[in-house]
């Protein structure tokens, strides 16, 4: 009979296919669902700087906070690839964000007709939990005027 013992290692670095900050940056940002055009936009640099950090030719991360905050991702995974990639919400659960429409839901499944869902993950997860907390309220305002009788 033979025993195999195998010793439980915490591991403090992910284990993924993401292991170079360009491949993670690459990674946050098409996960995020955009072009290195709008990325860089957002983070308030050039399009060849972005390009530049992805395919390695810029290894400097001075940028890094502006990528970060840009992608709503957290500085150290992109970084170092520790933790999680996601920032945690104000109320302490991952956030997790929904798949886009090119990621295997059906455009009309948006509820917004004006507002594609493009413009709207390109957005910070503050701003975008601003814009739920304001549809919210107005749901409920609704339902709440709804409910009274007259």
């Amino acid at each position: 009979m033979i025993l195999i013992i195998t010793n439980v290692i915490a591991y403090h670095y992910s284990i993924t296919f993401v292991k170079t900050f360009a491949e993670r940056l690459r990674y946050a940002r098409r996960f995020r669902g955009l072009k290195q055009k709008q990325l860089a936009r957002l983070a308030g640099l050039s399009q060849s700087a972005v390009s530049n950090y992805e395919t390695q030719q810029r290894y400097s991360s001075r940028q890094l906070i502006q990528l970060s905050n840009a992608l709503d991702i957290n500085p150290l995974w992109l970084a170092e690839g520790v933790e999680p990639m996601e920032n945690q919400s104000v109320s302490g659960r991952a956030h997790t964000q929904e798949p886009l429409p090119t990621q295997g839901k059906k455009l009309n499944d948006w509820p917004f007709p004006r507002i594609s869902p493009q413009d709207f993950y390109t957005l910070p997860l503050h701003q975008r939990m601003t814009l739920e907390e304001v549809a919210l309220s107005w749901l409920q305002q609704q339902q709440a005027a709804a409910e009274k009788p007259d």
